[in-house]
Parts: C-alpha cells; sequence; structure tokens
C-alpha cells in the first residue's frame, strides 16, 4: 500500500519536467506492456522505435547511435 508520502513523492524527468511517483508508476506500467506486446507484434515495435528515434534530441540520437555501434560491432 503507498503511503501519502510516496504519492507525493516526484522525480525529474529528462525532459525538465517532474512527475509524481504514481505516474511513474504507470509509466513503467506501460514499459511492460509494451515490452510483452513488442515480442508479438513487430509492426507495434517498428512504430515504437520510429516513434522513439523522432523525438530524440541530437545528442541523445548521438549516444543511440555509439551503443547500437558498439553492440553491432561496428567503429
Amino acid at each position: 500500500m503507498m503511503t501519502l508520502a510516496t504519492e507525493v513523492a516526484t522525480q525529474r524527468y529528462r525532459n525538465g519536467t517532474t512527475i509524481s511517483a504514481l505516474d511513474l508508476k504507470e509509466r513503467k506500467q506501460l514499459c511492460d506492456d509494451l515490452e510483452y506486446c513488442v515480442l508479438h507484434d513487430k509492426e507495434l515495435l517498428t512504430i515504437v522505435i520510429d516513434e522513439f528515434v523522432y523525438r530524440l534530441n541530437d545528442n541523445e540520437l548521438k549516444d543511440f547511435k555509439a551503443e547500437v555501434n558498439k553492440i553491432l560491432g561496428e567503429d
């Protein structure tokens, strides 16, 4: 059971806004649900990835490209 302190606790989100612990819990649940769904629907995976990459700023894009290159063994 969540305490009042947990319900009103906030965390800074990556874009500088703050979101409540309840929002974080809902977002985490959505992440878990999406993970399950994309394993069963590759078209949904493509949509989610396209949307995610489209929203990256230049620094995030650079960081993800470096991570992908590292995993794929490319320089």
